[in-house]
């Protein structure tokens, strides 16, 4: 197989020297890619993401009105790009056409073309004077249905020795959802989801959420949120929901940002809130935002031993349940069983280039939260109730762009992060980021940059670059050291580590796009030792290199290609766990064409999960696959758009992986008998 894999790479490299080709840029799949290798969460859900930019290619971006606040929604522009367009808007006026960015001297020739997308110069006055009730007369609407399942079936909904299935329901996922917006003033809609081995409920789906979401209501109700919505709060250290980005080759992004609150259109079951929000706008440089929540969430409960003094046992929980699935009895059980009630407010002022905010942020629970005796988990004892202030400032200041967030916990614990952006030239900017999370700093809804998401038990110094060296040429690094001066899961003692990533990128418009990618990651953790009486910290490494290429052969037809090789750390013992990833990706986009067909062939191999390699797929729209692979086998997959009727396009998408040395895939009740799995996806929209 070795052999196979490395013949591959040779060809590949041969045949792609020989090419002439244009580049694609993706900026989502690289963002999503990115998260998932950080945090190794493949199945987030990010509509959300996806649904704000592709509002504004449908409506684009006022430019000559855009406030920071809206330009930082555009998330593939850094703050002192955002700082650029304001500052020429400040000395010059009014651009008088969308070909004038590319004088903005902060703005690269391909940043300038792909922010093109998503502006306009001209308003249009009466979507801004719109009523509340023309906006919905007026609105756009959206339906979709969604249809999934593995054609192999898995443990849990098989019947075996007699036995039910451990699955309650069937092997089919079902998704519906709707959705009416007009401009980015109004969205609304409701949606539906039964996951895979759920049963229908008395209620029919197993998860429901709806949402209105008003902006510029009036003069004074700037924005307005009921039911299911999103909100961010300063750098994320006492509240971020949604998508958060953190270290990523976008290495001079580190600072969170855009509008406070969002509508929550996706069906991710843990990060929303529910219930209602509205920021008011009392003068142009004082606002303020009010929110209240009340959700019920997954959490497994106990029950303590009841004391002598004590004439009740004592019920509570110990941590939530976040994968939103309820397959099992035991699954059920934990359904909604901790009422979790949010209060919170924030209060906004802004002067010339100097912002500041004060936050508040209260969560009650309906039992206590209790640890469960283990000594990393010593600052969180028994609690019905967490509060968290903050207070979070941005400062600019010709080519610097300071910006932080401090935050103190009801136990008294304290997290600050701060940082600086700096232009050091038209083609150089450097981020300074330090970050210091106490271990006793308890909060739920945290999630800052940061090497472990939660603002707890850290200390750490990140630095990035972005430069552009010559033309068509991008290379970006970063640094990041960091120590936990606690234990912490996984570690039973203080640790540290360190990581950095260099990508040099070659990209002409019309003809190529290839970069190379090396990352390294070193921390310690825990490794047990038979020959010792209790575990030891040991050095874990993790390397990556990563070669991709795009290139089209005709104006119809894109391949992307990429060789991937990865190793890492098993056990002191051992040597490196080593992987190879050889993919080959056919995009076919006829432009007179209704039907669009997309396709993936990749030959994988790993010593062992720790190698696993991740590559994002391309899957229907609003689904998101980033699949680990490791092990040793084939990976397929075809996707095909079609999109005749006006207004309606059909979707279908087929995977299959095959393994060559496997009788089993997955494990527990996800265990598929056999060395092969295939999915399948059906999915329709209609649009007006």
């Amino acid at each position: 197989m070795k052999r196979i894999i490395a013949l591959k790479a040779i060809v590949l490299v041969v045949f792609i020297q020989y090419l002439n080709a244009q580049g694609i840029q993706d900026t989502n799949s690289l963002i999503i890619e990115e998260f998932a290798e950080n945090t190794g969460n493949e199945i987030f859900d990010f509509t959300d993401l996806v649904l704000e930019l592709e509002y504004y290619t449908r409506k684009p971006i006022v430019i000559n009105k855009a406030n920071r606040e809206e330009l930082e929604n555009l998330y593939f522009l850094t703050p002192l790009e955002i700082e650029g367009i304001l500052e020429y808007r400040r000395r010059n006026g009014n651009l008088i056409s969308i070909y004038e960015i590319q004088s903005i001297p902060e703005l690269s020739i391909e940043k300038g073309r792909l922010l093109s997308q998503y502006i306009t110069i001209t308003d249009d006055l009466a979507a801004v004077s719109a009523t509340l009730e023309k906006r919905i007369k007026m609105s756009n609407h959206e339906i979709l249905l969604h249809s999934g399942t593995t054609v192999q079936k898995r443990r849990g909904l098989l019947s075996i020795n007699g036995q039910k299935p451990s699955y309650l329901g069937d092997s089919n996922r079902y998704l519906v959802r709707y959705r009416g917006h007009y401009e980015n003033k109004l969205s609304y809609g409701i949606a539906a989801e039964k996951d895979i081995g759920e049963p229908w409920q008395k209620g029919g789906f197993d998860f429901y959420t709806a949402h209105f979401f008003v902006r510029d209501l009036t003069k004074k109700v700037k924005t307005l949120a009921l039911g299911d919505y999103n909100i961010s709060l300063g750098q994320g250290l006492i509240l971020h929901t949604g998508f958060g980005r953190g270290k990523s080759a976008f290495t001079t992004q580190v600072k969170k940002g855009g509008y406070t609150l969002r509508p929550s259109a996706g069906v991710n079951e843990f990060l929303y809130f529910r219930g209602g929000a509205v920021t008011l706008e009392f003068r142009h440089d004082l606002e303020t935002s009010l929110f209240f929540s009340v959700r019920k969430l997954d959490a497994k409960i106990r029950e303590s031993i009841r004391e002598e003094d004590s004439e009740e046992n004592i019920v509570f929980f110990s941590t939530f349940q976040s994968s939103g699935l309820h397959r099992t009895q035991l699954e059920l059980d934990s359904k909604n069983s901790v009422v979790n009630t949010t209060l919170g407010a924030k209060v906004k002022y802004n002067i010339n280039r100097f912002t500041i905010s004060a936050n508040l942020l209260t969560d009650y629970f309906s039992l206590p939260m209790v640890s469960l005796n283990s000594i990393q988990n010593e600052f969180l004892t028994q609690q019905d109730a967490l509060i968290n202030g903050s207070i979070d400032y941005t400062y600019v200041y010709k080519n610097y762009h300071m910006f932080g967030e401090t935050a103190v916990s009801s136990k008294g614990g304290i997290s600050t992060l701060n940082g600086v952006l700096l232009g050091l030239h038209a083609k150089a900017n450097i981020a300074i980021l330090y970050r210091r999370f106490s271990p006793n700093y308890l909060n739920l809804n945290g999630n800052p940059f940061s090497e472990t998401l939660q603002p707890q038990n850290e200390e750490g110094f990140y630095l990035g670059l972005d430069t552009k060296p010559k033309k068509f040429w991008t290379f970006n690094a970063y640094f990041d050291l960091w120590k936990h001066p606690w234990l912490r899961f996984n570690a039973d003692a203080p640790s540290i580590g360190k990581e950095y990533l260099a990508r040099l990128t070659y990209k002409k418009r019309g003809h190529l796009e290839t970069y190379i990618h090396f990352r390294s990651e070193r921390k310690e953790r825990n490794f047990s030792n038979p020959t010792l009486p209790s575990r030891s910290l040991e050095p874990y490494l993790r390397q990556q290199f990563r070669w991709h290429i795009e290139y089209p052969v005709s104006k119809n037809v894109t391949l992307r290609n990429r060789i991937e090789m990865a190793a890492a750390t098993q056990s002191p013992e051992l040597p490196l766990s080593r992987g190879i990833l050889i993919l080959q990706d056919i995009l076919y986009k006829p432009k007179e064409s209704p039907l669009i067909i997309i396709g993936r062939f990749a030959l994988f191999q790993t010593d062992h999960y720790s190698s696993r390699i991740y590559a994002y797929e391309n899957d229907v729209r609003y689904s998101f696959s980033i699949p680990p692979y490791f092990g040793q086998g084939v990976r397929t997959y075809l996707n095909f758009r079609y999109s005749a009727i006006k207004n309606l396009s059909v979707e279908f998408r087929v995977s299959n992986t095959t393994y060559f040395q496997q009788k089993t895939i997955g494990s527990g009740n996800e265990t598929i008998e056999g060395n092969k799995r295939t999915d399948i996806k059906l999915q329709i929209i209609y649009r007006t």
